[in-house]
């Protein structure tokens, strides 16, 4: 071992010894204990909720909707800021699902926001936002006082809409309308309100066997979705999806 190498090991000895000495100094007879100084360790229920702090996290389970309803309607404003920071793209999804559940006017209005905006083809992500926006827009009229988010909804189950409503196209570069039409059904059933569940049994009825299976199977859970959450609440909902 070369002197350079060796030194670092002696002021490492060095300092060691010297720490063990003072430690003996202040013990003096045997029978003494050094004083334990306790350290508060905050914990996640001692941690202050805010918008920031709460959107940030990946869920794998879905935007915890208690938690989201902590935040206070008043937290729409914060949120709505959140959606123009480019450190918070990744977030945007949970941004938007939260401001849906929270269900303000402001909230829907920035979410139809989000949703319209862009032009040209998609990355997957961009992609993605999107969708959420969709969803967010069914919470929002489970709790919204006016029935804007409903009639956008229902409205969007008409393909030839979305030709105004958007100009962006798909991460392959087709025209988006028959995703936006899925992604309303399944808003549809998360809004949990009777006027959605008599639309989408309505689909199954009157399109009757022409109705492409996959699509049939979507408004069936959609219906089931919609029924589950007037029974139990979004609340309970969540809590039933979260312990599956």
């Amino acid at each position: 071992m070369s002197p350079r190498q060796r030194r670092p090991l002696r002021i490492a000895l060095l300092a060691a010894i010297a720490l063990v000495s003072a430690t003996c100094g202040r013990c003096g007879s045997g029978d003494q204990k050094i004083a334990e100084v306790p350290v508060a360790v905050p914990t996640p229920a001692q941690t202050p909720l805010t918008p920031r702090s709460f959107v940030e996290p990946l869920y794998p389970h879905g935007v915890p909707y208690d938690r989201a309803m902590q935040l206070g309607q008043a937290a729409d404003t914060e949120l709505i800021s959140l959606l123009g920071e480019e450190a918070m793209r990744d977030s945007r999804g949970n941004i938007l699902i939260t401001l849906g559940m929270l269900g303000t006017s402001r909230g829907a209005g920035a979410i139809k926001g989000v949703l319209e905006a862009d032009q040209g083809q998609l990355s997957g992500a961009e992609f993605l936002v999107k969708m959420d926006a969709v969803l967010a827009l069914g919470h929002s009229a489970y709790v919204a006082q006016t029935t804007e988010p409903m009639l956008y909804l229902r409205s969007g189950l008409n393909r030839n809409v979305w030709d105004s409503r958007v100009k962006w196209r798909l991460p392959g570069g087709g025209e988006p309308s028959a995703e936006l039409r899925k992604q309303c059904i399944s808003a549809l059933g998360l809004s949990g309100k009777d006027e959605a569940h008599v639309v989408l049994q309505d689909m199954l009825n009157d399109a009757g066997a022409k109705l492409d299976p996959n699509e049939a199977a979507q408004i069936k859970q959609s219906i089931t979705t919609n029924r589950q959450i007037k029974q139990l609440g979004m609340s309970g909902y969540y809590k039933q999806l979260q312990s599956r």
